[in-house]
Formats: structure tokens, sequence, C-alpha cells
């Protein structure tokens, strides 16, 4: 299964949020494949350097959060 539908009220009733069942083992692996492919291009976040970002990030991020569903 892959989406971004998490089992709570807010997921299922009033986001748009969507899974999908895959049976087909091709298919499977090719995500796979996918998704490995984007853990090994992807950073992992450092908590300390996180909560050290700059002002303007973060009024840039606290800005932005209202429009999050819509990102």
């Amino acid at each position: 299964m892959i989406g971004s539908a998490n089992l709570d009220y807010r997921s299922l009733r009033l986001n748009v949020e969507l899974n999908l069942i895959f049976y087909s083992p091709a298919h499977n692996a090719e995500l796979a494949q996918w998704l490995e492919h984007d853990f090994a291009l992807s950073l992992e976040i450092d908590p300390v350097v996180f909560a050290q970002r700059s002002f303007g990030q973060k009024l840039t991020e606290s800005a932005l959060r209202p429009r999050s569903p819509m990102l």
C-alpha cells in the first residue's frame, strides 16, 4: 500500500488523501526501486541544525503553515 492518508478523522473526512494497494509483484518491485532512489537522495535532518534555522526561515515556515494543505 502506498499513499498519503493517515488513520485519523481529519485525514479520512476532511483532507483529500488517497492510498492505493498494488497486488502486482512487478509494480511493487518498481515502487521499491523508486523509494530506494529517493532515500539515496534524501538528507537526514539533524535536530540541532534544524533548531538553528534563521529567523527569516522560521517566519516563512510560519506564514506558509496555514497553506500547507494546498501545497
